[in-house]
C-alpha cells in the first residue's frame, strides 16, 4: 500500500494523474493496482471485494462555465453558489485510476462548453480511485449519495432543477452514475433528468440487483454506450438504450493483447477498448453520425434486425424517447462515426 501511495503522490505533482498510468507498461503500475488489473482481464473471479472497511477521502466538485474555462472553480457542496442559475448542468465523472483529466475528458468539457451555455461540473474522486479496484468499488455508494445530497441542493435552493442534470460517468463513474440517480430519489424524491454510462464498469457488478447497479430507472432517461463489455465494461443491456459498438466488446483500431505478455503492454492498450467510448462520446457532440441500427439479440448475437428494423442515433444527440439495443459500428481512427444507413449480415452500407 505504501508504494501505491508513493507513486500516486509523485503523479499528483505532474498534474496529469490519470493519463500517467496510461502511459506507463502494465508491470509498472504499483502491485495490488496491476494484479487487479490482470485479474479483470485474465480472470475476474480473483478480484478481492470487501466493503466491510472501505473508506472514502475528498471529492472534488469542479466548476467550468463560459465565464471561466480553463480555471475551474472548487465548489463548497455545502454552498455551490457560483453555479449558474437556470442552466443545463453536465457532470462528468471518471473511473477508475483516473481523475478528471484522463484521457480526453477536457476536450469532452470543452467541448459541451462551446456547444451549450451551461455548467460542466467534474466530479474528481481520484484520491479513492487509485486504490485497488474493490476498495474504488466500496467507496461508489457513499460517494453518490454525497452527490446526490449536492444536486439536490442545487435543485432546492439554487435555480438548477434535477430535470436540467445530466450526468456523464466512464466505467466505475458510468455505475456511480446510477447510484447517484437512486440517492436523488431517496434524498429529495426526484429524478435525475439523464444519465449517459460511457461503458459502465462490468467486474463486480455482473449479477447484482438493480438496485446496487446502473438501471434504466435511475433518471428520465438512461444511455449505456458498450464498447468492452465482459472485460472492462458490463455487457448486459442495463438502460432505456443500449448501444453496442462493433457488438460492444472490442472496438476497431484497438491492438490485440496477449495474455501472455500483457504485463509488458501499455495500460493504454490494454483498455484501449474501454477507453474508446469516451472518443465516441466526444464525437458525438458535434456529430449525428452515430447511428444505430435495432438489434434484438444484442449482445448475444450482433446481428441487427432484417424485418421491423429501426435506427437512433447513439451519443449526446440520441432522442430521449429512443429505447432497446442498437448495433453501431465505427472506423478504426477518429473520425468514428459511420453514418451508416442500413446493415445487412453485421455490415455497414
Amino acid at each position: 500500500m505504501a508504494r501505491i501511495l508513493l507513486l500516486v503522490s509523485s503523479i499528483f505533482l505532474c498534474g496529469k494523474l490519470g493519463s500517467s498510468f496510461m502511459d506507463i507498461p502494465v508491470i509498472n503500475l504499483p502491485e495490488e493496482i496491476r494484479d487487479d488489473l490482470i485479474n479483470i482481464v485474465t480472470n475476474p473471479l480473483k478480484l478481492i471485494h470487501n466493503c466491510d472497511s472501505s473508506d472514502t477521502q475528498e471529492v472534488q466538485y469542479l466548476l467550468y462555465t463560459r465565464k471561466n474555462r480553463d480555471r475551474p472553480i472548487k465548489l463548497n457542496p455545502q454552498q455551490p453558489m457560483e453555479v449558474e442559475e437556470g442552466k443545463p448542468t453536465i457532470l462528468l465523472i471518471h473511473g477508475w485510476i483516473s481523475d478528471s483529466n484522463f484521457y480526453n475528458m477536457p476536450k469532452i468539457r470543452e467541448g459541451f462548453l462551446t456547444k451549450y451555455d451551461c455548467n460542466v461540473i467534474m466530479i474528481d474522486w481520484s484520491k479513492t480511485s487509485f486504490k485497488t479496484y474493490g476498495h474504488s468499488v466500496c467507496a461508489l455508494p457513499v460517494i453518490a449519495e454525497e452527490v446526490a445530497r449536492l444536486l439536490c441542493k442545487l435543485d432546492a435552493y439554487y435555480g438548477v432543477p434535477l430535470e436540467l442534470v445530466h450526468i456523464i460517468g466512464h466505467s466505475l463513474g458510468g455505475q456511480m452514475s446510477g447510484l447517484i440517480g437512486q440517492s436523488t430519489r431517496e434524498v429529495c424524491q426526484k429524478s435525475l433528468g439523464r444519465i449517459t454510462a460511457l461503458d459502465p464498469a462490468g467486474p463486480l457488478f455482473f449479477g447484482l440487483p438493480e438496485s446496487k447497479r446502473l438501471d434504466p430507472s435511475d433518471a428520465n432517461f438512461v444511455q449505456a454506450i458498450h464498447t468492452n463489455g465482459g472485460v472492462f465494461g458490463y455487457l448486459p443491456k442495463c438502460a432505456d438504450v443500449d448501444f453496442f459498438v462493433n457488438c460492444g466488446t472490442y472496438q476497431h483500431g484497438c491492438i490485440t493483447i496477449s495474455l501472455l505478455n500483457i504485463t509488458n503492454v501499455l495500460v493504454s492498450d490494454v483498455t484501449c477498448s474501454h477507453s474508446r467510448s469516451l472518443d465516441y462520446l466526444e464525437e458525438s457532440i458535434y456529430s449525428t453520425g452515430f447511428v444505430g441500427h435495432s438489434c434484438k439479440y444484442c449482445p448475444v448475437k450482433c446481428i441487427a434486425d432484417l424485418f421491423n428494423s429501426k435506427s437512433a442515433v447513439m451519443g449526446e444527440h440520441t432522442a430521449k424517447d429512443a429505447s432497446g439495443s442498437f448495433l453501431v459500428t465505427t472506423a478504426s481512427s477518429s473520425p468514428f462515426a459511420q453514418k451508416c444507413t442500413s446493415y445487412a449480415f453485421g455490415v455497414c452500407l
